[in-house]
């Protein structure tokens, strides 16, 4: 019996409709799946949230939205630029961008403000305004964390290295899917003691973690590794 490549995605599709979720509870955020195609995500949270999409219909139906709006913005851009490239007669005295003919202007504005709303749609794919971390990686310095200490039977200390010109501190704490739990306001100390109401949502029979991303005066930010909580 032959099976072709048609048959294989036909009987993946009903297994992934049979294993449907009931809920969304333990799905990844949508900012995590964006950010498998921004490479800004630890590399034990991306196979984690790949195990998780392979097995979820409504994640797998996401990441297809997310790529097909990042290839569409990239067939957008590669059109502005081949319009770019063409010779026009330069006036002089005027800008670079206005020498081109109105078409052309028009043609980049609209390319332009179709991506824009491509990207906005992929950020509110899901109900709720998501807020995504922005890291300027660069020659950026994992931080060292320490180890949490236990002050009370709902409380929590954590400390880590602090950071030469360091402007803020900002605290994170992820469940065992990784999805956030949590995520503090500018911290000026190098440790924090985690408010009661948040650590009563901890699910102390798995696993939690937890991060730091320290923001430089100079504008850039050093982020520490994800580490469990045990």
């Amino acid at each position: 019996m032959n099976i072709g490549n048609k048959d294989i995605k036909t009987y993946y599709q009903t297994y992934l409709d049979e294993n449907s979720p009931a809920d969304r509870k333990k799905c990844p955020q949508t900012e995590d799946i964006y950010r498998l195609f921004t490479k800004k995500l630890l590399f034990f949270k991306r196979k984690k949230i790949l195990d998780h999409i392979l097995d979820c219909p409504c994640c797998k139906k996401d990441l297809q939205k997310m790529a097909e709006l990042f290839r569409i913005g990239s067939d957008i851009v590669a059109s502005a630029e081949a319009l770019l490239q063409k010779p026009e007669r330069k006036t002089a005295g005027r800008p670079r961008f206005f020498s081109f003919s109105p078409q052309t202007r028009i043609v980049v504005i609209s390319s332009l403000l179709i991506l824009f709303i491509s990207i906005a749609s992929v950020i509110f794919l899901k109900s709720g305004k998501m807020v995504l971390r922005s890291v300027k990686m660069g020659d950026s310095v994992i931080l060292q964390t320490y180890k949490v200490k236990y002050t009370s039977e709902k409380a929590l200390l954590f400390s880590w290295q602090k950071a030469d010109e360091a402007d803020h501190y900002i605290f994170e704490l992820y469940k065992d899917d990784l999805s956030l739990l949590w995520r503090s306001d500018a911290i000026e100390t190098n440790a924090l003691t985690l408010p009661g109401h948040v650590s009563v949502k901890m699910d102390r029979k798995q696993k939690n973690y937890w991060t730091v991303t320290a923001y430089l005066k100079n504008g850039s930010s050093i982020e520490s590794d994800l580490v469990v909580i045990k």
